[in-house]
Order: structure tokens, then C-alpha cells, then sequence
């Protein structure tokens, strides 16, 4: 009879360090639309301070830069932090580790490749 009660039970969650990094590296990632929207403010409030912005769409190639890129770094931190909590994870023996570190790769190189396509295509 014991044998079928301990079937029946559920198994405690894991609280090791290689499961911690990556409930962590999770947890990052759906920080993206909040970085989304800090990205887009920031955006915006940089290219303000420098004289430009609301209907005016001649903005200077190095206004645009001077604001695109503190907005980028602002986007892809939750990726960037998913991709080493995802890899920090896997050397710690969760192989789920690298799941979640290709996401966050993959979403990382994705939002700078959008934000970089208007920079060449439409100038």
C-alpha cells in the first residue's frame, strides 16, 4: 500500500540553484512588453530633448541614432538576461537551460534586426 500512496503523491518542486536560473530566465522574458514600452518612451523623450519629434518626420540620421540606441539596450535587456540566466541554468545540469537561453537569443537578435531594418531600408 505504501507503494501506490507514494505514486500518488506529487513531487516536491526542486529549489537547486540550475531551476532557480531558470524560473529567472523566464521570468525575464515576459519583462519584454514592459521594455517594449520603456523602449518606445525613451525613444520618443530622447529625440524630444533634442528639438525633435510629434509630426516632424526629417529627423537627422544622428538624432535617430542618439536615440534608437539607448531605446534598443532599454528593449533587449530582459532578452539578454533570459539568454544568460537560460545558459547559467543548463551548465548548472537543466537541460531546459538552453531552451530558454535560445529563446532569449533569438528574441535579443530579432528586436535589433527590427529596429535596424528602418535605419537602411528607409534611408
Amino acid at each position: 500500500m505504501t507503494d501506490s500512496n507514494q505514486m500518488l503523491r506529487p513531487r516536491p518542486p526542486r529549489h537547486d540553484a540550475g531551476h532557480r536560473d531558470l524560473h529567472r530566465a523566464w521570468l525575464a522574458l515576459l519583462l519584454l512588453p514592459v521594455a517594449f514600452a520603456a523602449a518606445v518612451a525613451l525613444g520618443d523623450w530622447l529625440v524630444s530633448i533634442q528639438g525633435y519629434g510629434g509630426a516632424d518626420t526629417s529627423i537627422p540620421s544622428r538624432v535617430a541614432l542618439r536615440a534608437a540606441i539607448p531605446a534598443c539596450l532599454v528593449l533587449i535587456a530582459p532578452a539578454v538576461v533570459t539568454f544568460a540566466f537560460g545558459l547559467r541554468a543548463r551548465a548548472e545540469g537543466v537541460p531546459a537551460g538552453g531552451k530558454a537561453a535560445l529563446v532569449g537569443f533569438a528574441a535579443a537578435l530579432g528586436l535589433v534586426l527590427l529596429n535596424l531594418v528602418p535605419l537602411f531600408v528607409l534611408r
